[in-house]
């Protein structure tokens, strides 16, 4: 509101509202990213508790796959922040 323009994160809260109640398309429709987000970090839920259960860490390649995931979402909510920008 203080420059006139949407925020990079407008829609994430809704969407990731929609995909706790499993609705993917309306999730996706309120910010594919956000959708992405979520799904990542219920992923990474799942390898926490598997690192805690096992008490070990997890690989290196599953390292970097975690790695490439938070870049790419950003980098994907960026860009689907400039492209609405242009349809507003």
């Amino acid at each position: 509101m203080l420059f006139g323009i949407r925020c990079p994160a407008c829609g994430m809260t809704t969407s990731w509202s929609w995909l706790t109640r499993g609705d993917l398309v309306a999730s996706a429709q309120a910010s594919f990213a956000g959708m992405l987000l979520g799904l990542f970090v219920l992923a990474l839920v799942v390898v926490a508790v598997r690192v805690a259960w096992f008490g070990r860490s997890s690989s290196g390649k599953a390292n970097w796959w975690m790695g490439f995931g938070v870049v790419f979402i950003g980098v994907l909510s960026a860009a689907e922040w400039l492209v609405r920008l242009q349809f507003d």
